[in-house]
C-alpha cells in the first residue's frame, strides 16, 4: 500500500492548525507561502519540520530570515533508533 501524506502548518503559539494539504513536497508547500504577502511572511520567525530538505529549502526561499528547527518528535525517534542499534551491537 502506498503511503499517504498530508502537509500540515501549525501555529505552535496557539496550538492550532493554520493550513493543510494532501501530499508532500515543495509543490504542496509552496501554495501556503504564496497566499501570504511579504509582510505576513516576514512575521514568521521559527519553523519546525522533520528535516526533509524540501521543507527547509521551501521555507528559506519564502522566509529567508527564519530559524529552522528539527521537530522534537523526529529528534527522539532518530536518537531511539541509534540507541537500539548500539544496544544490539553490545
Amino acid at each position: 500500500m502506498k503511503p499517504k501524506y498530508i502537509t500540515v502548518i501549525v501555529n505552535h503559539d496557539t496550538n492550532t492548525v493554520v493550513w493543510a494539504a494532501k501530499g508532500h513536497g515543495k509543490s504542496v508547500l509552496e501554495p501556503f507561502f504564496k497566499q501570504l504577502d511579504t509582510k505576513q511572511r516576514s512575521k514568521i520567525r521559527l519553523v519546525s519540520g522533520d528535516g526533509a530538505r524540501w521543507i527547509k529549502d521551501t521555507v528559506e526561499e519564502y522566509c529567508p530570515n527564519v530559524e529552522f528547527c528539527i521537530d522534537p518528535f523526529h529528534v527522539v525517534a532518530w536518537c531511539s533508533k541509534v540507541l537500539d542499534e548500539v544496544r544490539r551491537e553490545e
